[in-house]
């Protein structure tokens, strides 16, 4: 990075008007720039961190993703007009890269324990629940997986076929999405039963 604020590397992310931070301006439209993303990293950064998690990462490699998309969006922040969009496909894009490096499945977090001494016991039931329902998940094909996760963070089937790319219709991302549901719903099921 260069200390007038643009990006050194010829490679532009994807969506973003170059020069997208200008090199001069006020100091109150720095600060307008500032309190939006400030609002906005405290809004979404939870929702994509979830959406990292439903696509297989763990939560480390899903943090240290999320501020690197967050670190760019706010470089570019003027230049980025659907920037909700834009930071969930660099996030998912960041995790298939980091994933075909390491060739293999990222393998499940711990459950972390609650955080009150003596957790109540529908606490309890709903972080196995929770648990059990991103094993189900992360046990998807690739595909259905990754537009479930679009779907989880409130992403239509006309928006997720446009964020994936790749000639995928609305309508194949409708087809996924139920395929995926009617898998974790039968899945849930006989989880329920073996207990």
């Amino acid at each position: 990075m260069s200390d007038h604020g643009q990006a050194e590397s010829s490679e532009q992310p994807a969506g973003v008007v170059p020069a997208a931070r200008p090199l001069s301006g006020t100091i109150n439209d720095q600060m307008e720039v500032d309190i939006a993303f400030a609002d906005f990293y405290r809004s979404t950064t939870p929702q994509l961190v979830g959406f990292l998690l439903n696509q297989g990462a763990d939560r480390t490699g899903a943090e240290d993703i999320v501020q690197d998309v967050m670190g760019d969006i706010h470089r570019h922040w003027r230049g980025v007009t659907h920037r909700r969009a834009w930071v969930f496909r660099a996030a998912s894009n960041s995790l298939l890269r980091r994933s075909k490096k390491a060739s293999r499945e990222e393998s499940l977090d711990e459950l972390s324990e609650p955080s009150a001494m003596f957790p109540q016991p529908d606490a309890i039931r709903e972080l196995e629940t929770r648990h059990i329902m991103l094993q189900i998940v992360r046990a998807l094909p690739v595909r259905q997986r990754q537009v479930l996760s679009w779907a989880i963070a409130e992403f239509t089937p006309a928006e997720i076929a446009e964020v994936i790319g790749g000639g995928m219709s609305s309508s194949a991302v409708r087809s996924s999405l139920k395929k995926a549901r009617a898998t974790v719903r039968q899945r849930m099921v006989e989880q329920g039963e073996g207990q």
